[in-house]
């Protein structure tokens, strides 16, 4: 796709706005959204997604900032890393390093 530079320009300045942004973890809101993942809106024509990628208009409209998604993907690591062991240890199956 083509985009101009206006187009790039104005994502560019949303990111960095975006990211101006205080990031104070919300812990209620982190959890909320563990049990109701965030997503985008799933239109690979959208302009903000093929420029920014992960930081595009729809994840910037559900996290204050970029610290805050980096920091919502770290604790859902963790939360699938710790629902998969328990999973693992209730099937009995014994895993050797």
């Amino acid at each position: 796709m083509i985009y101009t530079h206006e187009e790039v320009n104005t994502e560019n300045k949303a990111i960095r706005e975006w990211n101006e942004q205080l990031f104070l973890a919300n812990t209620d809101k982190l959890i909320y959204r563990l049990q109701n993942l965030p997503h985008d809106c799933g239109d690979w024509d959208c302009t903000s997604k093929f420029l920014s990628a992960n930081s595009c208009r729809c994840m910037r409209d559900r996290f204050d900032n970029e610290w805050e998604l980096q920091f919502f993907k770290i604790l859902l690591d963790l939360y699938l890393e710790l629902k998969i062991s328990k999973a693992i240890q209730e099937l009995g199956i014994v895993i050797e390093n």
